[in-house]
């Protein structure tokens, strides 16, 4: 009669832990790609500086185009995290309070007793409600951007 002995090994969390983290690299490259290209879009001064605190603002961005800079706040405030309770969901936001306002448009009214997004007093502040066109950015450059996201994420 014969024997075989067969010496059984568990390759699954070796092999779960590499995928993890291979999946978790691919999205934080897709996040940070999308946000460099978010960046890139926004990035145009539409300002020019008298002083490092003084600005002399020239043009704004026409309904439907991207926002300019002004204060660089919005351009600053554009971040990434990776989290959730998986792990793999990747976010990138911004906590700017009139980004929302400027990608859809509205009404927005600054507070004036909070200025903890704007490094610079406002010429100009902000004391009655605006009405803003909407200056799209984040889902253009999402459309525009989807093919190479989608590569990154995919990759091996």
């Amino acid at each position: 009669m014969f024997e075989i002995k067969v010496n059984k090994k568990w390759y699954g969390d070796r092999i779960a832990k590499s995928l993890y983290a291979r999946i978790s690299k691919n999205i934080l490259a897709a996040l940070n790609h999308y946000r460099f290209a978010l960046m890139r879009e926004i990035g145009v001064w539409g300002s020019d500086f008298i002083t490092s605190t003084k600005r002399i603002r020239r043009r704004h961005s026409s309904p439907g185009e991207s926002p300019l800079k002004q204060t660089g706040n919005l351009y600053k405030s554009i971040k990434t995290e990776i989290g959730g309770p998986s792990g793999l969901t990747g976010n990138i936001y911004s906590d700017v309070p009139y980004a929302k306002t400027l990608e859809l448009g509205g009404v927005y009214q600054e507070s004036q007793d909070e200025k903890s997004h704007t490094t610079v007093r406002l010429i100009n502040p902000l004391k009655n409600p605006v009405s803003i066109a909407p200056r799209p950015a984040w889902v253009p450059v999402l459309k525009r951007e989807t093919d190479k996201i989608i590569k990154i994420l995919v990759r091996k």
